[in-house]
């Protein structure tokens, strides 16, 4: 389903193994890239082929994810929303990425264009 597309990335590439400050460049990659399907993969969107960019709830939902059915805080959607525009600096930090956050966030689209569904992650336009 479209809706958990990109959970269903982040736990079948990553699960519980990233870290939070992975989680932010996951999270930079998804709202301002959009994802370009192998072939059409998502049940309630028969032939989409590209899966635009996120919102930033849809992220938090995605990340919680991750961490659904446990006691870990990460679990819960507001915790990545409340980082995301308030510790992390959102899109003041995002446009502003450090050297290595920008090698490594070239890294994790590189795994997750390894996922079976994924042809490649592209920005939007």
């Amino acid at each position: 389903m479209i809706d958990d597309l990109h959970g269903r990335l982040i736990r079948d590439t990553f699960g519980l193994r990233l870290t939070d400050s992975d989680a932010f460049l996951v999270f930079v990659l998804f709202h301002t890239h959009r994802i370009v399907l192998v072939e059409p993969v998502l049940t309630d969107r028969p032939g989409v082929l590209e899966v635009a960019s996120s919102t930033q709830r849809g992220i938090s939902e995605a990340l919680a994810s991750a961490w659904s059915g446990t006691e870990d805080p990460r679990g819960d959607m507001y915790f990545w929303y409340y980082r995301w525009n308030g510790d992390w600096g959102s899109y003041e930090h995002a446009e502003q990425l450090s050297p290595a956050e920008a090698e490594r966030i070239g890294e994790l689209r590189s795994e997750l264009e390894r996922h079976p569904f994924v042809n490649r992650i592209e920005p939007e336009d």
